[in-house]
């Protein structure tokens, strides 16, 4: 027999304000990562790692943008 239970997370307003900032984030992170894979495989013919685009990411926050 399988049993499921169900949960309710009641969050103050400032709480969900956070939520709401951090699912704007991961969207806009992902939608960054379609955009960019789907440009450098145009351009070079490969395929763009999770980690490459992570390492590019983080040189982009302090303005090294080369891959």
């Amino acid at each position: 027999m399988k049993k499921a239970y169900r949960t309710e997370i009641l969050l103050n307003e400032k709480q969900q304000q956070k939520v709401h900032q951090t699912i704007g984030v991961c969207r806009y992170v992902y939608n960054l990562y379609l955009t960019t894979a789907q440009t450098h495989y145009k351009d070079t013919g490969k395929h763009l790692s999770g980690y490459d685009f992570s390492k590019w990411l983080n040189r982009v926050h302090t303005k090294q943008t080369d891959f």
